[in-house]
């Protein structure tokens, strides 16, 4: 080793970059999916991605200043990224109970008409998924039972409530509580 580095010149040869940690670089599109600002209205939240299983901080964090988040829709917090909305309604619809669950399958191609064609708006996704269901598929699904089905807490907003210099007050994925307390 002694030998090739005085031959190199330096150690350089051995560290790596960042094309050698890249098995491929992210084209735009995908850039576009996971943005670093989600746009709520008129209001621009900063957002941060952290891959951490099993930790808090896992997944999407929108950060909110402590004078705004009284005044934010949990609805639209809720919808968080595109980049997640895949993931999300595949694991709310694996989630339902079975006599619901059977009558979307496959899961992966009522996925897609979902993404595809659902519009989102002023109300929850769970109010959305449960109207665009209903009317694409003809499946009644209460919004109540969307709501009691666990999925990951990657794949829910966090969000984390900061102070005017931008150190976090709280944090969580209870959307409305955060919000209103």
């Amino acid at each position: 080793l002694a030998r090739l580095l005085k031959e190199k010149g330096s150690d350089d040869f051995l560290k790596a970059t960042d094309d050698d940690l890249l098995l491929a670089k992210p084209d735009g599109l995908d850039l576009e999916l996971f943005p670093d600002e989600l746009k709520i209205g008129s209001v621009r939240l900063k957002t941060s991605y952290k891959f951490s299983p099993g930790k808090d901080d896992d997944g999407l964090t929108v950060k909110i200043p402590s004078t705004m988040a009284t005044n934010l829709q949990a609805e639209k917090l809720e919808l968080g990224v595109k980049g997640f909305m895949d993931e999300k309604i595949t694991a709310l619809i694996k989630g339902l109970p079975k006599r619901y669950r059977k009558q979307l399958v496959p899961v992966s191609g009522t996925v897609d008409i979902i993404i595809n064609e659902m519009k989102t708006g002023s109300e929850s996704l769970i109010n959305s998924l449960s109207r665009f269901v209903y009317n694409r598929f003809k499946v009644s699904i209460p919004a109540a039972v969307w709501e009691n089905v666990e999925i990951p807490d990657y794949l829910r907003t966090r969000i984390s409530i900061t102070d005017h210099r931008g150190k976090e007050i709280k944090a969580g994925r209870d959307i409305p509580e955060l919000l209103n307390n």
